[in-house]
């Protein structure tokens, strides 16, 4: 079941993405931050009615989810700087790295070690997805060599770090808390650590108002498909207690992208990430035949 949640969560994830590509060169990042999670928190109590959970067992949820809506409210300020500043063919293939980096990470946390069958799965599918999101204009390791002059490429390598260590921290919180109930509480965090920011930065509230009046419905749709997307990727994790191999799965909301852009966008190169696709398909197969 841990399987179709993963799924799920990259297909919200992947319409989330989209809007997130488009949103423009002129707003502040964490502006678009902090709009995307004051929409986000209504999603999310509607999520926690709907599901119908207990909101938690004990207390023992409230430190790693502090520390993980902590490293969030970084991490999405981040994410929009990556994609304001930095080529998406660049951007991309290094968020796509974070199933590597989970496998680093769990180690660290909990000594969890994915079997080889696992393993050889994620290298597919991080090898497959890379080499579907790399331009046609570029080479391999172009997004390699831009970390070294694009702040965006920067700003998104610091995304999957941060990714890599919030997600376990939201595992060891999800053992006491329901997963809708943590997704709400970790977007509070979130967003009274960024309005905390924008407070002392002394951001015009003339200046958030005409960010949400030219780019209300990106966020509105960023902020629905992040919501649903880490609701369902914490529902995949209580049934799988390896956050690499979900994360492995969710990177499938790449494939969907290229897919859309290709379909309605009509983007070159298709048939070298539809190559790219099939490889990183395989080792989806390689992950749910092992787990």
């Amino acid at each position: 079941m841990w399987f179709y949640f993963a799924i799920m969560s990259a297909a919200v994830n992947a319409v989330s993405t989209i809007a997130r590509r488009t949103h423009g060169s002129t707003a502040k990042p964490v502006e678009l931050a902090w709009w995307t999670l004051l929409i986000s928190l209504p999603c999310s109590i509607a999520l926690l009615v709907i599901d119908h959970s207990t909101p938690w067992v004990n207390y023992d949820f409230l430190l790693p989810s502090i520390a993980a809506g902590t490293i969030s409210a970084f991490a999405v300020v981040l994410l929009l700087t990556a994609y304001k500043y930095g080529e998406t063919s660049a951007i991309t293939p290094i968020s796509n790295l974070l199933p590597i980096g989970l496998v680093i990470s769990s180690f660290i946390f909990f000594d969890t070690i994915p079997t080889i069958g696992g393993l050889l799965g994620i290298i597919l599918v991080v090898c497959g997805v890379y080499y579907s999101s790399v331009d046609g204009k570029h080479s391999l390791w172009h997004p390699f060599r831009s970390l070294w002059h694009q702040r965006g490429s920067r700003a998104m390598l610091w995304v999957v770090i941060l990714w890599s260590i919030s997600t376990n921290f939201q595992l060891m919180a999800l053992h006491s808390a329901s997963p809708a109930f943590l997704v709400l509480w970790v977007q509070l965090i979130s967003f009274i650590l960024l309005t905390m920011y924008m407070t002392v930065q002394e951001t015009r509230a003339k200046t958030r108002t005409r960010v949400w009046e030219r780019w209300w419905k990106h966020i509105v749709i960023m902020a629905i498909g992040s919501t649903l997307a880490v609701y369902f990727q914490n529902q995949a994790m209580v049934l799988l207690d390896n956050t690499s191999y979900v994360l492995a799965v969710k990177r499938l909301d790449v494939l969907i992208v290229i897919l859309f852009c290709g379909l309605f966008l009509h983007e070159k190169h298709i048939l070298k990430r539809f190559s790219g696709a099939l490889v990183a398909l395989a080792g989806i197969v390689v992950i749910y035949i092992f787990n």
